[in-house]
């Protein structure tokens, strides 16, 4: 959900002041449990992840904290229609609390001349040049919303090295796409498997991959083309074509099951038409047929002729 933010608090906004709003979407949602919750958003082209806290309190009593990790939680798991309004609330909650520290980190950028285009919104082209890696391993900033003593109002803070470790290894993103028993069938051996009889397939890295195209946030899904490295036949081919892509940050495919079931299909596909086509170039050569076996026989069709006549009139 895409939204503008009013001009910074106590602003006056007039003629010779050329402040527009920031630029803020929310990406994702990572429910958590009943006293924590992620987000991600896109605040003036930066990503900026946001984990909430809410302190523990006695019951029937709660927190504007807590409040915001029931309506993260809502938009994780709930109904796609009340999607933008639990947006629209949690937004009312974070810009308040957040915008001076976000726009430290994220300044208001100029806007670019009518040319140009950004690879941000998702299914726009770009000339820009971005690769798949930037994409999939983009830049955030992380911060926590919380009170820092008993009785202080909650803000947003900025979240140490450890606690972005501790706090990404209690909580995978995307929990909800995740194959729980895909770590122990073997499934990400076969792949691997697979790739490693195709070593004459060519090979790039996600920094060789340019992105034409975004069309799933993220680097899911691009539009992309390979920057030539070779020069091989293949490589020429490759690089020469806009691309399909698919793709993933997440160190395993066997975390993705429809990516991994897919990726299976086309290997299996790939290496039938290669053993195919290895065949038929290296085959044995055709059996050589005699010279007089290929001549025409005239004469032996017409007396066949004849002696059926003969025989049936």
């Amino acid at each position: 959900m895409d939204r503008e933010m009013d001009s910074p608090s106590g602003s006056n906004h007039n003629e010779e002041d050329d402040y527009d709003g920031d630029s803020i979407a929310i990406i994702q949602f990572s429910g958590g449990d009943e006293f924590s919750a992620d987000l991600v958003m896109i605040f003036n082209d930066e990503q900026i992840s946001v984990t909430v806290f809410a302190p523990c309190q006695s019951s029937g009593t709660s927190s504007i904290e807590k409040h915001l990790v029931d309506l993260i939680n809502q938009a994780s798991f709930g109904e796609a229609d009340e999607y933008n309004s639990l947006s629209n609330a949690i937004l009312d909650i974070l810009q308040p609390a957040g915008e001076d520290e976000f726009r430290r980190v994220a300044p208001k950028a100029p806007a670019p001349p009518p040319s140009s285009s950004s690879l941000r919104m998702t299914g726009e082209a770009s000339d820009a040049n971005t690769n798949l890696h930037s994409l999939l391993y983009p830049k955030t900033h992380y911060f926590a919303f919380r009170r820092e003593a008993p009785d202080a109002q909650p803000k947003i803070v900025p979240m140490s090295a450890s606690e972005v470790h501790d706090r990404i290894g209690e909580l995978p993103y995307d929990s909800d796409h995740l194959d729980e028993e895909g770590a122990a069938d073997g499934s990400d051996n076969e792949i691997r498997s697979l790739l490693s009889r195709h070593r004459h397939l060519p090979r790039y890295t996600t920094k060789d991959i340019d992105v034409l195209e975004e069309i799933l946030h993220g680097g899911a899904v691009t539009r992309v083309r390979v920057v030539s490295r070779n020069g091989d036949d293949a490589d020429n081919h490759i690089s020469s074509n806009d691309l399909l892509c698919k793709a993933t940050s997440s160190s395993s495919i066997m975390m993705w099951p429809t990516l991994r079931r897919e990726l299976e299909c086309l290997l299996t596909l790939h290496e039938h038409d290669y053993q195919a086509s290895s065949s038929l170039r290296m085959g044995p050569a055709a059996p050589r047929v005699s010279r007089r076996s290929t001549r025409p026989r005239p004469c032996l069709g017409r007396r066949q002729n004849e002696q059926s006549h003969r025989r049936w009139g």
